[in-house]
């Protein structure tokens, strides 16, 4: 569901330093020029040039474009490249067809819906392989070896946000980069976002599905836990109503049990939810301080160095103060006071992690969704 800030918050940077100064941890966020009149969605951070530098793809659904940033080794990127994909908003980055270079999945909001399959020269540019139909206005998307051969299958969600409920829908690999026809997963409500990781300690990849039902659909049932069969099909094991719009989840052992743990975006705050080690999840604890408006994406990484798990929210619209905090994690699943980074009020739909600057530390990047530029925060630490 698009969403955008009702009012434009004007703040002088003279008056954002000061707030800013408790998280100089980070250093002072780099805008980097995108895409002029973009509307920029996912993004992914990936070695698309094999250099051993981390690069960014950016999903710019206006102009129909996807945009690769290529990293430098101290933290800089490049000016942007860009080929054709309609209406691009979901993106992910895997070895699709074996060849030891990065692939891409891109998924193409329209209705009947369209994804796009892309493989990698290794030397940053890409070339599409396939088109697949799927479902109705799909945004999300996730990598994964779903069914245990080796190779890199993909999961969709499929929003519908303009009509009945969305839909999941799986594709296995058959090895090379080809795809079987995809299985489908009714769900309630509009899907947004899909997270892969072993929820239960079976070894099999399952997913968790955050939903947007803020388009008259019931708040209900906005979390859903998908348990793998061990061979790609997948059973519903749960549904948590956590929000109304729950735009992005991640997966993560925060209070050291050895469990997966959920961190997800949702509504106006953070909620974590502390796993049971058998793909259930207790009950969620909401993080209400002020975060701006729409946090749209949580990353999971250790910020200060300290062996404890901390988490990053981004969000469309800062309020009055940034568009990006910290929230740093006390081990035991809590966290402390969140903490901005970024002063910069419009901010974007996605956000990612990585070691940008081969220092050891985890920084982040995030397009700004309205502006065309690619924001990376350093991490000082």
């Amino acid at each position: 569901m698009e969403r955008l800030c009702s009012t434009l918050c004007l703040v002088l940077a003279g008056l954002v330093v000061p707030a800013l100064a408790s998280a100089q941890q980070f250093q002072t966020a780099v805008y980097y020029d995108v895409a002029r009149h973009g509307q920029l969605w996912g993004s992914v951070a990936a070695d698309f040039n094999n250099d051993g530098n981390l690069d960014v793809a950016i999903a710019d659904q206006v102009n129909s474009k996807v945009d690769i940033m290529l990293g430098a080794a101290d933290g800089t990127f490049q000016p942007a490249s860009r080929f054709r994909a309609e209406i691009a908003t979901g993106i992910a980055a895997g070895d699709l067809n074996g060849d030891g270079k990065v692939d891409l999945v891109v998924t193409r909001f329209q209705d009947p819906g369209n994804i796009g399959i892309y493989f990698g020269n290794g030397d940053g540019t890409f070339h599409l392989s396939t088109t697949a139909t799927n479902g109705r206005q799909p945004i999300g998307v996730a990598i994964a070896d779903l069914n245990g051969d080796g190779h890199s299958d993909f999961a969709v969600a499929n929003s519908n946000t303009a009509g009945t409920a969305g839909n999941i829908m799986v594709f296995l690999n058959h090895g090379d980069g080809t795809f079987a026809s995809p299985v489908r997963y009714g769900s309630t409500g509009h899907p947004w976002s899909i997270t892969a990781g072993d929820l239960n300690g079976d070894g099999h990849v399952d997913l968790v599905v955050t939903k947007d039902n803020y388009a008259g659909a019931s708040g209900k049932n906005t979390l859903a836990i998908l348990l793998n069969n061990g061979d790609g099909s997948f059973v519903n094991l749960a549904n948590y109503s956590i929000g109304i719009e729950v735009m992005s989840a991640a997966i993560g052992d925060l209070n050291h049990d050895g469990k997966p743990d959920l961190a997800v975006a949702d509504d106006s705050r953070l909620t974590v939810l502390l796993g049971n080690g058998d793909g259930t999840f207790g009950t969620p604890t909401f993080y209400k301080q002020s975060l701006g408006q729409a946090p749209n994406s949580v990353v999971i990484a250790d910020f200060n160095l300290d062996g404890t798990p901390d988490l990053a929210i981004g969000m469309l619209n800062g309020e009055s103060i940034a568009n990006t905090a910290i929230f740093y994690g006390n081990g035991d699943g809590t966290f402390q006071t969140p903490l901005p980074i970024n002063a910069y009020l419009e901010g974007g739909n996605s956000m990612v992690s990585g070691d940008f600057d081969h220092d050891g530390a985890p920084d982040l990047a995030m397009p700004i969704w309205l502006q065309g530029t690619l924001s990376v925060m350093l991490n000082a630490q």
